[in-house]
């Protein structure tokens, strides 16, 4: 039996609207990496080549067997998140974060803007799983409690404001979740494109057993099927149309889903069978081997046989 994330309801926090103004989350192409690779060479502008050995900081290496060691932060890998520009793992229960803290995403008490080496998240206590965004971090308490911390705009953080902040800090009023995923904005499928400072239920979704965020848009998977909400552009939602839904609906033909991810234009699930379907923007070939540049309903990518 699958343990549904949402027995009552999905709760989303952030920013409502769907529109893109080319501010914070939207593509640029240029931006800085700040030392998200953790190679102890970050740079601001420009790219930082990868270093092929499976750095994660100056001297740490993550061995086969999900351990980090020889670096700051030893000990069993129980979770690992990549952000826009930074990255957070949790060891031993312990959270550590490391490259851009332009917007105190780190949760660290430092001034320095990047750490090309992980740093421990300041006040958080212990934790099973951080998720970082672009730019805030949330982590998952054992009790079912959620911090989260850096950048808070559109409500991201959850605490009923809109300062951000470089320190670890509760959600309001969540106490059991089970699954995070911060995405990026505009997702939160509750009926309106008004903004929420605090968790709202996303609207008529229970049951859910699997939850992605995108840029732009939310989808979960309840009962083999995959409903998504919020920006559509790109036919991202698989409802067969183009249309902006600020409310779940239903993605075109998929059953037996078990699993499902939002990327920023596109969204791909994976049946019972093995089988891979996506769907939305293919202007760099996300859908695989379909050759429109679009596509609003689910496509084929791989078949589980291996061959495909």
């Amino acid at each position: 039996m699958v343990t549904p994330l949402c027995a009552t309801a999905c709760g989303c926090i952030g920013y409502g609207g769907a529109a893109r103004d080319g501010g914070p989350g939207e593509r640029d192409g240029g931006a800085a990496d700040g030392g998200a690779l953790g190679d102890a060479a970050s740079a601001v502008d420009g790219d930082v080549p990868p270093d092929g050995g499976g750095m994660l900081d100056g001297g740490a290496t993550l061995d086969g067997g999900g351990t980090l060691d020889g670096g700051g932060v030893p000990g069993a890998l129980a979770s690992l998140s990549a952000g826009r520009w930074h990255n957070c793992v949790v060891t031993g229960a312990v959270g550590s974060c490391w490259g851009y803290n332009g917007d105190g995403q780190l949760g660290a008490v430092t001034t320095e803007p990047r750490s090309p080496t992980p740093v421990e998240v300041t006040s958080l206590g212990a934790v099973d799983s951080i998720a970082a965004a672009n730019y805030h971090s949330c982590a998952l308490h054992p009790s079912g409690d959620v911090s989260c911390w850096g950048r808070n705009d559109y409500g991201e953080l959850g605490d009923g404001t809109m300062g951000s902040r470089a320190t670890a800090d509760r959600v309001s009023g969540l106490t059991d979740a089970v699954q995070l995923d911060p995405g990026g904005s505009g997702q939160l499928g509750d009926g309106s494109t008004t903004r929420s400072l605090e968790p709202t239920p996303v609207s008529g979704l229970s049951g859910a057993t699997g939850v992605s965020a995108g840029s732009f848009h939310t989808c979960a998977v309840r009962a083999g099927a995959v409903l998504c909400w919020s920006d559509n552009a790109f036919g991202q939602l698989g409802d067969g149309s183009m249309d902006m839904r600020t409310s779940p609906v239903a993605v075109t033909g998929l059953t037996d889903v078990v699993e499902v991810a939002a990327g920023e234009e596109h969204t791909c699930a994976r049946t019972g069978d093995g089988r891979t379907y996506c769907w939305g923007n293919n202007a760099d070939g996300q859908l695989g081997p379909y050759p429109g540049s679009t596509s609003p309903t689910p496509v084929l990518v791989d078949d589980g046989s291996g061959t495909s």
